[in-house]
């Protein structure tokens, strides 16, 4: 894994599951049981199973959340080259 973190890609492909399905249980804010359950074996051995659920969901919400983030840093730089523009 990386130094900064997961991404939903890296999730993704930990689990098993594609992208859309990391992004769908952001939006939704649930794990179906089957992802529960793959989740389990791909931590067996760690933590219980109800710690690293919780944290790989407040993994996904930070995740979620950098995102939002980057989408609003790239509107407001893209705003401030505009103003940058026309003061030109």
């Amino acid at each position: 894994m990386r130094h900064r973190g997961l991404s939903q890609s890296d999730v993704a492909e930990l689990l098993g599951v594609t992208k859309a399905t990391v992004s769908r249980m952001l939006s939704r804010n649930a794990f179906s049981t089957d992802l529960r359950e793959r989740t389990e074996r791909l931590l067996s051995g760690g933590a219980p199973f109800e710690n690293a659920t919780m944290l790989l969901h407040k993994s996904l919400r930070i995740i979620a959340e950098c995102d939002r983030l980057l989408d609003a840093a790239r509107a407001l730089t893209a705003q401030a080259l505009d103003l940058a523009e026309r003061k030109q």
